[in-house]
């Protein structure tokens, strides 16, 4: 019998999920909006939590659930709370972390009982079996919560099961939909909703955050945030895959002035081939784009802090062979490329090395 643990859509990979993370990094403003809004009894039944992907939204959405489920449990109300910290002893808190709190909702990317494989959307049917819930009052008095993780994956059906929920919401219920592309939803659902945005974090709040999802000791902390922006997804992600060993790679092979190496370029591409080769290609690919983004800035005359050891000169020369227009047209082919060969299954080697010629190609 297979015992793997069913993936979670909502969850990075390496790290706990957010409902586990107690501290929240570089989002105070956010944070104290909301807290604004509960103390002075304001508080509105649907936010919408934007930003940019890994800054901490997710895990904001459940500090404040958390937070709403403790107070409602309270019997005697204390004076106004100052900060959104929980108990975590706390028979609630302990519930929601196992996900057994009854008038808790989760809705993400479910798996299709015919194929067993996560879907790719969250469908309607996700979202009636939602509304089927909320229309079982919890007891005790507690709130009805809803976490909607993300709302940029709701299918078209899915979208309008959820406006109709948001326009009739049964008392003392209360969503957090969490959104990397709040632009991308329903205008209908956006003007339902109060917003708290989330923003990149600073190089320092970054080496915190950073360090504390995975355990490890962050040492060059300036090259993860010139890299990142600051998200702390990615941030783990790249120091997790060894994405600053392969940004430096990519650097020195590009900074070759017509000696382009076809070896070393081969040799990097069939390392992304072949079984558990996936994390190296996914870091691979991401970090050409990485590259190419800061390329397009300094080719547009926008100064970036060097991330890695001779990335300026590297940037500089192929930033004076073309356009930033011309290098962000290549970023936005090339990335439609890797979504194309992803869902056609080419062979990893020849979408790297393919990617490395062009970008060559175009400095020609």
């Amino acid at each position: 019998m297979n015992s793997a643990p069913l993936p979670e859509p909502d969850r990075l990979e390496g790290t706990e999920h957010p409902r586990f993370t107690e501290t929240i990094y570089g989002q105070r403003v956010a944070e104290e909006r909301f807290l604004n809004a509960f103390c002075s009894q304001r508080l509105l039944h649907a936010w919408l939590l934007t930003g940019p992907k890994g800054v901490g939204k997710a895990t904001l959405a459940w500090k404040i659930t958390k937070f709403l489920m403790m107070q409602a449990a309270k019997t005697q109300p204390d004076h106004a709370p100052v900060n959104l910290d929980v108990d975590p002893n706390h028979p609630v808190i302990r519930r929601i972390l196992a996900l057994s709190e009854p008038g808790l909702s989760l809705v993400r990317r479910s798996i299709d009982p015919r194929g067993k494989h996560l879907r790719r959307q969250i469908t309607v049917e996700d979202i009636r079996l939602l509304g089927e819930q909320f229309a079982l009052a919890p007891p005790d008095g507690l709130p009805l919560i809803a976490i909607v993780d993300a709302a940029d994956d709701m299918n078209n059906f899915a979208a309008n099961a959820l406006l109709k929920l948001l326009e009739e919401p049964p008392a003392n219920t209360f969503f957090f939909l969490v959104s990397h592309s709040p632009n991308l939803l329903l205008p209908t659902i956006r003007s339902r909703c109060g917003v708290l945005r989330c923003s990149n974090l600073n190089a320092d709040m970054l080496k915190l955050a950073v360090e504390d999802a995975t355990g490890l000791e962050i040492k060059d902390q300036v090259a993860l945030f010139e890299l990142t922006g600051g998200s702390v997804g990615d941030a783990v992600q790249l120091h997790a895959n060894r994405g600053l060993e392969i940004y430096s790679r990519l650097v020195k092979l590009l900074a070759m002035e017509s000696n382009f190496s076809g070896l070393e370029a081969t040799q990097l591409a069939d390392e992304c081939t072949g079984r558990n080769a996936d994390t190296q290609y996914e870091t691979v690919t991401t970090s050409l784009l990485v590259l190419l983004a800061r390329l397009t800035k300094v080719a547009s005359g926008i100064n970036v802090n060097e991330a890695v050891s001779g990335e300026a000169a590297c940037l500089t020369r192929l930033a004076q062979c073309r356009s930033g227009k011309f290098w962000s047209n290549l970023h936005t082919r090339l990335s439609s490329d890797i979504g194309h060969a992803r869902e056609v299954n080419l062979d990893p080697a020849s979408v790297v090395l393919d990617m490395l010629f062009k970008i060559d190609q175009t400095a020609a």
